[in-house]
């Protein structure tokens, strides 16, 4: 299958800064929070949901508190 945006010529110049920009906010989050499930680990549906042509996640209930200075 052919993408044009993310190769050749017609890449998206904005994508590199793009994902930059999420891996940072993503690590400021780690960084900032501790996040813990709510469930036993044994109980989590890994699988995800299927609908059409991409897969939804199972909501999950996740404690989230500040971490410590």
């Amino acid at each position: 299958m052919y993408n044009s945006l993310f190769t050749g010529p017609r890449a998206c110049p904005g994508k590199q800064l793009g994902e930059m920009e999420m891996f940072i906010f993503a690590v400021s989050l780690l960084q900032k929070f501790e996040f813990k499930s709510v469930i036993p680990p044994d109980e989590l549906d890994t699988e995800g949901l299927q609908t059409g042509v991409t897969l939804v996640p199972a909501p999950y209930k996740v404690q989230v508190k500040c971490r410590q200075r």
